[in-house]
């Protein structure tokens, strides 16, 4: 009981406005303190947007090893099944609202940020407290959850982060030469790893075929290369993360552009700090510096070197490139 009126006391709050629960048992109040979600497809930018979020005061970061992707594809299977996924979210609730307790209230929590250069050192001392706190969460396969966690989290803002997937598939093939490449779909236990784009699949002749490639597409798929299939990859994601966007209010969701990101960072980066209402900080504007552009339009290298071609592209993700004006 000693302990739970500490936290009580450091929080601000009283037993009254938790039922008498301790805290660390009233992941409802999650709800007070954002929460933010980060999101967009892999090679979208999302490392670098979550950097820029959690150089805003008194903003707390998290990513992907609380929800790991494999639980973002199974939430869409449920969705997909008629399958409820409200217990999942439940449980999910509960995790991030104990990590969001250990790292404002452990001391080693406040270390470990002093060491990464992440809070001054004199900010041990400072009372240990979730006024004003954000819990930010950041998992680029959120897009396929996006809607199931709306609903779970009524309170939630949302920064889905958009780049041209022409270019995104090239960064994978170039930045992960295994991703959804011939070896790893003919390889059930390579396509089961965590870190496979993947999630579940079904097997066909030797090959996994992802459960998120539309019957009757397999063939499609399976004879594609690697760079379409990540164009496909891409649609796929687009397409589930903008159906939050007709769903939520305005005020809930804010969609930035990659390449705006890059090319007019400072711009972007007060559109961002206006929407989860945070003040303009020296070193926020310092992250934003860190944005460069060279990495805008790097699928041209690949059509000027006859790798892909502009029919292969307008096959695989032409609808969503259309949609989103790219194309």
């Amino acid at each position: 009981m000693l302990y739970q009126g500490i936290l009580l006391h450091m929080a601000g709050l009283t037993n009254s406005q938790i039922k008498g629960l301790p805290l660390e048992d009233a992941p409802g109040l999650l709800d007070s303190h954002g929460p933010i979600f980060l999101f967009g497809s892999p090679r979208s930018g999302t490392t670098f947007l979550s950097r820029c979020v959690t150089s805003a005061q008194n903003v707390e970061e998290f990513v992907g090893i609380l929800a790991p992707a494999r639980i973002m594809h199974l939430i869409a299977e449920y969705r997909l099944s008629g399958q409820d996924a409200s217990t999942l979210m439940s449980c999910l609730r509960d995790v991030f609202w104990q990590s969001f307790l250990k790292s404002r209230f452990w001391k080693s929590e406040r270390l470990s940020k002093i060491l990464k250069g992440k809070m001054s050192p004199w900010a041990i001392r400072a009372p240990y407290t979730l006024d004003d706190a954000l819990f930010c969460y950041k998992e680029p396969f959120l897009c396929l959850a996006a809607n199931e966690f709306a609903k779970e989290f009524p309170c939630a803002l949302f920064v889905h982060i958009i780049r041209d997937g022409r270019d995104v598939a090239a960064s994978l093939v170039r930045r992960y030469p295994n991703a959804l490449s011939d070896e790893v779909l003919q390889c059930p236990e390579l396509a089961r790893s965590k870190n496979s784009e993947i999630g579940s699949f079904v097997e066909l002749d030797g090959w996994t075929i992802p459960w998120w490639v539309e019957k009757g597409s397999e063939r499609k798929f399976i004879g594609a290369s690697q760079y379409s299939r990540c164009l496909w990859l891409w649609s796929t994601l687009v397409r589930h993360a903008l159906a939050l966007r007709e769903n939520v209010p305005d005020d809930r969701y804010l969609e930035i552009r990659y390449e705006d990101l890059a090319l007019n960072a400072v711009h972007e980066g007060e559109r961002i700090l206006e929407f989860i209402g945070k003040p303009l900080s020296r070193v926020f504007r310092k992250q934003m510096k860190r944005a460069y552009g060279s990495s805008v339009g790097t699928h041209k290298k690949l059509l000027a070197d006859g790798v892909v071609s502009e029919k292969e592209i307008e096959s695989f993700a032409g609808r969503a490139l259309e949609q989103l004006g790219y194309l």
